[in-house]
């Protein structure tokens, strides 16, 4: 019988990703399966870079849950048990789970289990380990704080310093590595003298080719922030000021940090590398950028802000002066790494506005165009969408049920308590109520075509009324019309896609498009009435000028 086959691997640390620990694990995956004469899909490769194996909350694992109960998955391979989870109880809810709908298991580095004496040696293993696990970290936890309370700072220095392990009766302490530590001072000294923002040291640092700390790509504005936040380097650093919020468990929110009272913060001394009144300078100058960012953050009048997408990366554009001109640019032209921007160009507002003011012209003038265009996407919708939207919906309904019965089976094991058990059934609702939702939004999709005919319908009615004001608009009423029309833009190197929606009769407008009051905003939709999208809006392609 065939089987689909799906393959796990996980890393639990940023470092373990970046060394490629990960890549080792697939190739080892893969060079199993096709041994064995099985096939696995590209899509098939469940991976969770950095996500510690105490928890099940990864989203590849989310995924590969998901998709095993719904039937779609009949065989999973892993390296080793432990790239499942490293808690024997959390292993056991997955063997069952996947057990019982028909889903094998199947470990590389575990020799098959042929009969029940084998499963229970495998079992009492495991717990061994889990037990093992839970004694070194409390151990070296408490280990960490025994040091604190004696001076002696964490094993991780921050850039600038390098951990010396305790020698002897000598204690572990920091030492300052000299060429960072230089680094560290001109940065500060760039703040408060030379008055740069953290963007522009980051750039500077980049450019001359400055090695960033851990061995990254290029320095980053996080990166700096950091740095001129960081106590250590006046000589002060705190253990224990911050805990683990909640506890790790199958849930997404099984993570997190809390600052803990300030009684309870451990202050160790460190060799100074900045000044203290130095680095309350840097502080202080630190927050009048912020201040000045915040004064200076003058309005600027973009029409397509919120609508406009770059057409080579997909990311929002927005807008920015230069040179007393307004452009718009992809989101992706801010990072500080050359080979992580998007090749695309800044394009002038007015030559694109212009093309997307008269494309919205044109819809009011002409609107039977869009009902030609209209018809065949809805003959389009009622051959192919429509089902597909159906069997996605189903999916989503098995997932859903699938998931409840993880819950309650983890509940009944003793992996959460019975608050967390209440907690996640409420997001589990929430989660239900959002799919009723989509379910009453599908049918009444496929119910109101006609509605959509309708809609331009009113275009049509309302477009000697519309005409009449259109060149005397205002730009605030220009960009609630465009607002009301327009769904996306999206612009490419020599032509923009529009895609619009059509308002219903009632959120098109009063007679009087200017408005008769204070606050009137004749162009918004209506409060119980929204604009229809459906299912994918007609597009407009417009060569740019």
């Amino acid at each position: 019988m065939f089987k689909v086959t799906a393959i796990y691997a996980r890393v639990s640390s940023d470092k373990q990703a970046k060394e490629g620990t990960i890549d080792s694990q697939l190739a080892a995956l893969r060079e199993f399966v096709a041994q064995k004469g099985w096939q696995v899909d590209p899509d098939r490769e469940f991976v969770d870079n950095g996500y510690s194996g105490a928890t099940l909350a990864r989203p590849a694992l989310d995924r590969l849950r998901d998709e095993i109960a719904c039937g779609q998955i009949q065989r999973v391979v892993v390296l080793s048990v432990d790239r499942l989870s490293r808690k024997f109880v959390h292993q056991a809810l997955l063997r069952e789970e996947w057990e019982r709908v028909g889903c094998e298991l199947v470990i590389v580095n575990e020799p098959e289990l042929r009969n029940p004496q084998d499963q229970v040696l495998n079992q009492i293993k495991a717990v061994f380990a889990e037990y093992e696990r839970e004694v070194l970290l409390e151990r070296t936890r408490r280990g960490l704080l025994h040091r604190a309370e004696r001076g002696e700072p964490p094993p991780s220095a921050p850039y600038g310093y390098r951990y010396v392990p305790r020698e002897g009766q000598a204690p572990a302490h920091w030492e300052i590595e000299p060429v960072q530590a230089e680094w560290v001072r001109k940065i500060y000294r760039w703040v408060w003298q030379e008055h740069l923002g953290i963007r522009a040291i980051a750039r500077r640092l980049n450019q001359m080719g400055v090695p960033p700390p851990g061995g990254g790509e290029g320095w980053r504005e996080s990166t700096v922030h950091r740095l001129l936040v960081n106590s250590a380097y006046r000589g002060e650093v705190y253990y224990n000021r911050s805990g683990r919020k909640g506890k790790a468990g199958m849930g997404r929110d099984g993570h997190g940090r809390t600052v803990k009272p300030e009684q309870e913060w451990i202050k160790i001394k460190v060799p100074v590398i900045v000044e203290g009144w130095e680095w309350e300078v840097v502080q202080q100058e630190l927050k009048r950028h912020k201040e000045l960012a915040l004064r200076n953050a003058k309005p600027r009048r973009y029409l397509l802000q919120g609508l406009i997408r770059c057409g080579v990366c997909g990311r929002k554009m927005r807008g920015r002066e230069s040179d007393g001109n307004l452009y718009y640019h992809c989101r992706s032209k801010q990072e500080l790494l050359r080979e992580k921007r998007c090749r695309s160009k800044w394009v002038r507002t007015e030559r694109i506005e212009g093309v997307v003011w008269e494309a919205v012209k044109r819809l009011i003038e002409e609107p039977e165009q869009v009902l030609r265009s209209y018809e065949e996407q809805r003959e389009m919708w009622l051959r192919e969408e429509k089902e597909r939207e159906r069997r996605e919906l189903e999916r989503e309904k098995k997932m859903l049920e699938a998931r409840h019965k993880r819950l309650v089976d983890a509940y009944e094991m003793g992996v959460i308590s019975l608050e967390e058990l209440v907690e996640r059934r409420r997001r589990l609702e929430k989660a239900k109520q959002e799919l009723r939702r989509q379910w009453i939004e599908w049918e009444e999709r496929a119910r109101h075509w006609q509605a959509y005919t309708e809609a331009l319908s009113s275009l049509v009615r309302y477009r000697e009324i519309l005409k009449e004001s259109l060149e005397s608009l205002t730009f605030e009423r220009k960009r609630e019309l465009i607002r009301l029309l327009v769904e996306e833009v999206v612009v490419y190197e020599d032509k923009i896609v529009i895609r619009h929606i059509l308002p219903t009769d009632r959120s098109l407008c009063s007679p009087h498009p200017r408005g008769s009051g204070r606050g009137e905003r004749p162009f918004a939709p209506a409060p119980s009435t929204q604009g229809w999208r459906y299912p994918e809006a007609p597009l407009l392609r417009v060569e740019l000028p």
